[in-house]
C-alpha cells in the first residue's frame, strides 16, 4: 500500500473536523513546495536574463571593436592608396626609393642600382 492509500485509510476514520485539518495541512505543504519551485524557477530565469544581458554587452563591445578595426583598416588602405598615387605620379622617385635605377620610363627592364 502506498503512502496516499495509508493516509486515506487513516483520514477516513477521523471526524470531519480533523480530516479537514489534515487536508488543510496537505494543501499547505503542497503550496509551500510549489512556492519553492517557483522561487527556484524565478532565480533561474533572472540568472538567464543576466547572462543574456552580459552576452549582449559583450557582443555589442565586439561589434564596436570590429567597427574600430574596420575604420583603421580603411584608414590604412586609403593612406596606402594615396602613397601609391604619389609613386605613380613620380615613377623615378619610386624607383630610387626602392633602390632601382630607371633607364627610361616605360622602356626596357629596371636595373638594380
Amino acid at each position: 500500500m502506498g503512502i496516499a492509500e495509508q493516509i486515506y485509510e487513516i483520514v477516513k476514520t477521523m471526524p470531519e473536523q480533523q480530516a479537514q485539518q489534515v487536508l488543510d495541512f496537505v494543501e499547505f505543504l503542497k503550496a509551500r513546495h510549489e512556492k519553492r519551485q517557483l522561487e527556484a524557477l524565478k532565480g533561474t530565469v533572472i540568472h538567464t536574463i543576466e547572462l543574456d544581458e552580459q552576452a549582449e554587452q559583450r557582443l555589442n563591445r565586439l561589434a564596436e571593436l570590429t567597427k574600430i578595426e574596420a575604420r583603421e583598416l580603411i584608414r590604412i588602405a586609403i593612406g596606402d592608396f594615396i602613397e601609391m598615387q604619389k609613386d605613380i605620379e613620380n615613377p623615378t622617385e619610386l624607383c630610387h626609393n626602392n633602390n632601382y635605377t630607371l633607364r627610361r620610363w616605360g622602356t626596357g627592364p629596371l636595373e638594380i642600382g
